[in-house]
């Protein structure tokens, strides 16, 4: 089963955060109606959604990583390194690597520096 959500726009940091615990609400609610045993997300924002719900529940997780999103708004000049988004964004990214329980790439470039934060 997917599971999708409305996604709101500004302000960003807020309305983010809005998003994950509305997100948290939902997905939290589809666990109790059903027998779900693994959560799969694809992107920053539901993998921040689904480790809540890994906690919560004990279901395994899978990350979906298409990039390392901190750093690509930086190269696209929409956040600088030291913006709290970008710090808040990088610490989610770590944690949701090193929790997940699979991690799926579209390219292996990728594998150096997430084998660096998982250990």
């Amino acid at each position: 089963m997917a599971f999708g959500c409305v996604i709101t726009k500004r302000p960003s940091l807020p309305a983010t955060a809005y998003d994950v615990v509305t997100g948290i609400r939902q997905v939290s609610r589809l666990m109790s109606q059903r027998r779900i045993d693994i959560v799969h997300a694809r992107s920053h924002i539901p993998a921040t959604i689904a480790l809540r719900i890994k906690r919560k529940f004990g279901v395994k997780m899978i990350f979906d990583v298409r990039g390392l999103m901190a750093d690509e708004y930086v190269d696209a000049g929409h956040w600088q390194k030291d913006s709290l988004a970008y710090r808040i964004t990088k610490r989610a990214e770590r944690q949701a690597l090193r929790s997940a329980d699979g991690i799926v790439t579209l390219t292996e470039r990728i594998w150096p520096t997430i084998k660096v934060w998982i250990g």
